[in-house]
């Protein structure tokens, strides 16, 4: 639109070959008329339209005959510039893509009316379309449900997707590509964790107990073997205790030995067992342990590391609590027939498996 001082030329009822300067102000104004009604070539229910350059390619003048008795709805495909005709709104509707242009209202053989769309705020003219589809810089969406996470679109130019709201505590799950994601219930059991015992942390039983923590030199610039020693004809015990982290499920627990043995010619079987009780806050600690279990291994080789198979499950004696101290009780069961070592079996650790129930301790 000129101001009241004009720029454009001005056609002067004296002048001659008006036509001349007329056809100069259409030319210089024609980007106005780019899919632009065509009335010269309209008939019956065909809609025609003038074409223009789209992105730096020229798009042909065209026409589309519409459906009778129906609303036909003209929409521009913002990637390439070339139209698209539906009597549905999806096209219409989807400002990501489509910038708006004509609706077009058909009777049953002429069209009777059209409303011009194409500088409105989906038009093909607005600045969202021109500037990639995102009318006022948002998202292409109409509606997000309230609170609920957004995703990316189904491809890399896609629109952005509405997720669900969850209910409180759930954790945001990834469903893996083509699906959104999902709130999901915390698992009963966050996991499986592994809690290693070194020797350094146990001490040898007052009663019954095995040798007193020592260290064996392997060999010059080797590690030293910090080790607790177990006898091979008598029963002897160590002990350590954990506070147990209160994302504990106070479930069953497991454990591995890790242990050598010196040298040694035949028969390299040792059992090893575990036991636990639970002490809570101003609980006695004079408590019996539960039952233990066992795991039983087979050495063979001077001086190398042994690691025993997963025992069974070890019940923690008492009334395992959030929380509590468990006492822990190691054992080389020597009378057992399995355990045929000859020698000493030197136990430098064990690795403790516990279930958790909680992601944190909090």
């Amino acid at each position: 639109m000129s101001d009241s001082t004009p720029l454009l030329e001005q056609i002067e009822p004296s002048q001659s070959q008006k036509e001349v300067t007329a056809n100069g102000l259409f030319a210089a104004v024609s980007m106005a008329a780019a899919y632009g009604l065509h009335a010269e070539g309209m008939s019956g229910l065909t809609w025609a339209y003038y074409g223009t350059r789209y992105g730096g390619a020229p798009v042909a003048n065209g026409t589309h005959a519409c459906a009778a008795s129906d609303n036909t709805y003209m929409a521009v495909d913002l990637s390439d510039g070339s139209v698209s005709f539906a009597t549905t709104t999806t096209d219409w509707d989807d400002a990501l893509h489509f910038g708006r242009a004509y609706k077009i209202v058909a009777g049953a053989s002429t069209i009777t009316a059209w409303e011009d769309h194409r500088f409105g705020p989906a038009g093909i003219f607005s600045a969202a379309a021109t500037a990639g589809g995102v009318p006022a810089g948002g998202t292409g969406v109409a509606a997000f449900t309230a609170y609920a996470p957004v995703f990316g679109g189904t491809t890399s130019t896609g629109a952005l997707q509405s997720g669900t709201v969850g209910s409180a505590g759930q954790v945001l799950t990834s469903n893996g590509a083509g699906v959104l994601p999902s709130f999901e219930d915390v698992p009963s059991s966050a996991g499986r964790h592994a809690v290693p015992v070194l020797a350094g942390s146990m001490r040898s039983s007052v009663s019954g107990g095995c040798a007193a923590l020592a260290a064996v030199a392997s060999g010059a610039n080797n590690p030293d073997i910090l080790t607790l020693d177990f006898d091979a004809g008598t029963a002897e015990y160590a002990q350590f205790a954990i506070p147990m982290p209160k994302s504990w499920d106070e479930g069953t627990v497991t454990f591995e030995a890790h242990w050598s043995h010196a040298a040694t010619t035949t028969n390299f079987g040792v059992v090893w067992s575990l036991q636990a009780v639970a002490v809570s806050n101003a609980d006695t600690i004079a408590a019996a342990y539960g039952t233990a279990q066992t795991s039983t291994d087979t050495g063979g080789t001077t001086d190398s590391l042994y690691i025993s198979p997963e025992s069974s499950a070890i019940t923690v004696a008492g009334t395992p609590a959030a929380g509590d101290m468990v006492f822990f009780r190691i054992a080389r069961v020597a009378t057992d027939g399995a355990d045929t070592l000859a020698v000493d079996a030197r136990l430098h650790g064990i690795t403790l498996f516990i279930n958790t129930s909680a992601l944190t301790d909090a």
